[in-house]
């Protein structure tokens, strides 16, 4: 099973905060919601989705100063 992406739900621009801060190996901790999808691709075969339903973000690296 492969990823299919990543979703962005429209909101509070979580995604921005994500693409400006995170990188690599940073250390985050997320609360949300994990919900399950599935649906026939058009080939017939089966495909799955796992997607978070962001609330919040926190930062767990320590800072740099």
């Amino acid at each position: 099973m492969k990823p299919h992406g990543t979703a962005w739900l429209p909101g509070e621009n979580k995604a921005e905060i994500v693409e400006k801060y995170v990188k690599k190996g940073s250390e985050i901790a997320i609360e949300g919601k994990l919900t399950n999808r599935s649906w026939e691709d058009k080939n017939g075969e089966k495909q799955y989705m796992t997607e978070i339903l962001v609330n919040e973000i926190l930062m767990l690296d320590k800072s740099k100063n």
